[in-house]
């Protein structure tokens, strides 16, 4: 498909506070595909996939051009009885050309592996718990133990299935690192290393 990112999206945030300001949204195409396979062990999926994409716009000032990005995906997930386990591994590789009116282009890239692994229990037919952890890295900046570099967040949740229809959910956070996730114009007194943070939230499913 074709997409173009919409001005209020969180990557178009990402790319303002990187001094970048278009005249027009940017977009491009999308293409991709997702393979999936029921192993002869029970409850266990393992699959792949991969998103691609470019992207380019005019500047106020000039022109954006990123070629094809590809954005690979393994994953593995088990659904027993009471027992739920997943994990992902992802790698983006992306590069970008900014040309400002009466300068050379400029080509910057960026790597950024990331992950999780989960898991749940049914203590009742209603009630699950559960732990996981998320870890993103941009291993293509030059110093990896700057917090602005890396993201690991452990988090411990909790599920009740209302009924049917709703649900209610409650997960508490530590998070170190800030490089997923946070902006500076909601955060003008600077970004924290850490981050604790509890979320409550109702859900309908249909």
């Amino acid at each position: 498909g074709y997409y173009f990112i919409a001005s209020n999206d969180g990557i178009m945030e990402a790319i303002k506070e990187s001094g970048i300001a278009f005249s027009n949204r940017p977009g491009g195409i999308s293409p991709g595909f997702d393979l999936r396979w029921a192993t002869p062990v029970k409850g266990l999926k393992v699959g792949g996939s991969l998103m691609m994409y470019d992207a380019k716009g005019n500047l106020t000032n000039g022109s954006y051009y990123q070629p094809l990005a590809y954005w690979p995906a393994a994953y593995a997930q088990y659904e027993g009885k009471k027992l739920f386990l997943s994990y992902e591994y992802t790698k983006l590789v992306q590069y970008q050309t900014v040309t400002i009116t009466g300068s050379a282009p400029s080509t910057s890239g960026i790597n950024t592996p990331s992950w999780f692994a989960m898991g749940g229990y049914h203590l009742t037919d209603k009630l699950q718990a559960g732990i996981y952890y998320t870890g993103f890295l941009v291993a293509s900046a030059a110093d990896n133990s700057d917090p602005a570099n890396y993201f690991h967040d452990w988090a411990a949740s909790s599920r009740y299935d209302i009924n049917s229809n709703f649900y209610a959910k409650l997960e508490g956070h530590l998070i170190n690192g800030n490089a997923a996730g946070f902006y500076d114009f909601n955060n003008p007194n600077g970004l924290q290393s850490k981050t604790k943070v509890v979320v409550a939230k109702v859900g309908f499913t249909f």
